[in-house]
């Protein structure tokens, strides 16, 4: 549970900066969520109420991808791809659309983030 000031007045205690701690410590909204979610997406912020997870799908179903695989203009969002983890063709690495990093630590808000 969070102390009523937390959500009263965030910027006192969101830290300066990308991240989500600074010279002052850890951000009190910060957590990993072990065992909901993969390691590389089981971040969650408090203060937005919302984890990597959560994060990766808003961006999916709202950001366009420019080029697909053969290098032709989509105009798709990536939930609209009919493969989103397609392999690319260069590397031959499955691409897995993560955009969220609050697992490690870089802010998904917009609070003192100068």
């Amino acid at each position: 549970m969070l102390k009523s000031d937390l959500l009263q007045t965030p910027e006192k205690y969101i830290p300066v900066g990308v991240y989500c701690y600074d010279s002052n410590g850890l951000c009190p909204f910060w957590e990993i969520r072990k065992n909901e979610y993969p390691h590389h997406e089981n971040g969650f912020c408090k203060f937005l109420n919302k984890s990597d997870w959560d994060l990766n799908e808003e961006y999916n179903k709202t950001n366009k991808i420019i080029y697909d695989k053969d290098n032709k203009l989509t105009g798709k969002t990536i939930s609209e791809l009919e493969d989103p983890d397609h392999i690319d063709e260069i590397s031959g690495k499955k691409i897995h659309w993560i955009t969220s990093l609050i697992w490690n630590k870089v802010k998904s808000c917009d609070i003192n983030d100068k």
